[in-house]
């Protein structure tokens, strides 16, 4: 099982905001830098996974691009495998998933679980009003050394 890391939030159940979130949650000051330097671990439900990479990516510097790399790492290793390396993933998110940087604003709509499988639309605001939705799918690992950890299967456009 992966190190225990420092936790911007309490993981709570699944029953709770953070297994479910469907309201506007916006950046807020105490989730702001702290995020960037969360990592999976097995306590965390769906929906705060969901919404730490989210955050994450909402406050990625684009000059460390520490947001990017914070989502790296709540990726599955399958996700990693279908990505290639680190900077591919980069330039993936920077190119077809720009949006979800630095957004303004975030609405998760309902979580769907099923199993070990759960997934959430988020659609981000941009500083102009725009907006874009995607489809977060989460996977609760089955082998070392994330096993029992939920991280991120895939992102696509809703």
């Amino acid at each position: 099982m992966p190190a225990e890391e420092p936790q911007a939030v309490e993981a709570t159940d699944e029953g709770s905001y953070w297994g479910n979130v469907s309201v506007d949650a916006n950046r807020s000051a105490v989730t702001q830098p702290r995020v960037l330097e969360l990592r999976p671990n097995c306590e965390r439900p769906p929906g705060l996974v969901v919404h730490i990479q989210v955050l994450a990516l909402q406050n990625n510097d684009p000059k460390t691009n520490e947001g990017i790399n914070t989502t790296w790492q709540f990726a599955s290793p399958s996700n990693r495998e279908l990505t290639g390396p680190y900077s591919n993933f980069v330039r993936t998110i920077q190119s077809g998933f720009k949006p979800l940087l630095n957004a303004t604003g975030v609405r998760y709509g309902p979580l769907d679980r099923d199993g070990d499988t759960a997934s959430q639309p988020v659609t981000v605001v941009n500083g102009n009003g725009t907006t874009t939705s995607y489809r977060w799918t989460v996977e609760k690992q089955t082998e070392a050394p994330y096993e029992g950890c939920w991280m991120t299967a895939g992102v696509a456009p809703a």
